[in-house]
Formats: C-alpha cells, structure tokens, sequence
C-alpha cells in the first residue's frame, strides 16, 4: 500500500561533524547539540511528518560578514499542517530573535508568518562595513506574494566606500548557480516592502 512508518531520534548530537559538509567561504565552525525525535508517516504519495527538535550551545562564524553567532538556541515543531518555529536565538555583540510558521498542505507550504527582533545587533565586521542593527519586522504570505513590514534602525558602524562608482562591476553566474539565482529574483521581485529606516548620528 506504499505505507510509510519511521521515527528519525538524535539524542545531542555534536553538529561538528557537519562542518566538513560546509563551504569553508561562507560558513565555519558549527558547534552544537541537536535533540530531535519526528515520526514520519502516510504514504510515499502523502507523507506526514510529526514530531520536534531543538538546538542549544549553538554557534557558527559567517565569513562574509565576520561575525560569530554564538549561544544559539532553536526551538521547532512540525506538524503534517505547518512547521512552527517556536524560537531561534543568537548573539552576536547584540541578540537576534526570529520565531513564526509556515502553513502545509500535503508537505507543500501555502503561507507564512516570521517575527524577527534584533537588539544593537552586529550584522557586519570587516574592514569596510561595521554594522550594529535594531530591528523589528514581519514577513508574511506567499512564496508569490510576500509581504515585509517593519522598522530598522542603523545603532551604530560605518561603511567604507573605495572608489565608489569608479570601477565598472560585471556580475558573472556560475551555471550551476543559475536557478538559484534565477528563484531568488523572483521571491525578490514579487516581495512588498513596507519599511520604515532610521540611522542614528554615531552611525
């Protein structure tokens, strides 16, 4: 009958061992425990998957921004119906905190809702950039119509600009990079941005 009937269960599982699995240009150093007990269920045409995971001790070097998010804590649910992030936590000089879900309909997502609240959080730290954000903001809808609301104030930082405007740019993508790119302009051409932007004098 093509029935489905398993359970996927880590019991803090070290998330070093995926470091090798990461592109050493974009992310290092993944530490962490990840606690997970989901059952996967139906059929192979419906599949349903239940169940929780969680994340503590979290943390990770992004490269490009040169910033070290560390105690990072994620707190999940799945449900055949939605996915709920109940919490996702990290540090970074300030705090950063994004919860919300994502409603399914056969394991396919139809909407969704995100809050995200930063707090004099660093976002940039290298030569050029240093950027220290607050933020309040929601995304809401549809992979086809996503909304964006919110407020972001610049705390504090700068940005260099070297011969800005003097240099001609070529952007070159990658074949393999090409539909990636190619979904990315789409969720960015069809998102409404509702954004109030404040800076501060220091910044």
């Amino acid at each position: 009958n093509g029935l489905i009937d398993c359970r996927l269960y880590s019991n803090d599982f070290n998330l070093t061992a995926i470091n090798d699995f990461l592109d050493p240009g974009t992310a290092r150093n993944l530490r962490g425990y990840l606690n997970a007990d989901l059952r996967i269920g139906g059929t192979y045409e419906t599949p349903e998957i239940e169940g929780t995971a969680q994340l503590r001790g979290g943390q990770l070097f992004l490269v490009e921004n040169n910033i070290t998010l560390r105690n990072i804590v994620m707190e999940s649910r799945i449900r055949p119906d939605a996915f709920i992030l109940d919490q996702l936590y990290a540090e970074s000089s300030g705090s950063m905190t994004l919860s919300g879900r994502v409603n399914l309909e056969e394991f396919i997502p139809q909407t969704f809702d995100f809050n995200l609240q930063t707090r004099n959080f660093r976002v940039f730290n290298t030569r050029d950039i240093e950027v220290f954000t607050t933020v309040g903001a929601r995304l809401t809808g549809t992979a086809n119509n996503p909304k964006l609301t919110g407020e972001v104030l610049l705390e504090r930082g700068f940005i260099f600009l070297d011969n800005f405007g003097e240099t001609p740019v070529e952007q070159v993508v990658l074949e393999e990079e090409e539909d990636y790119s190619k979904l990315i302009d789409q969720v960015y051409d069809s998102l409404e941005i509702e954004m109030a932007l404040r800076i501060d004098r220091r910044f």
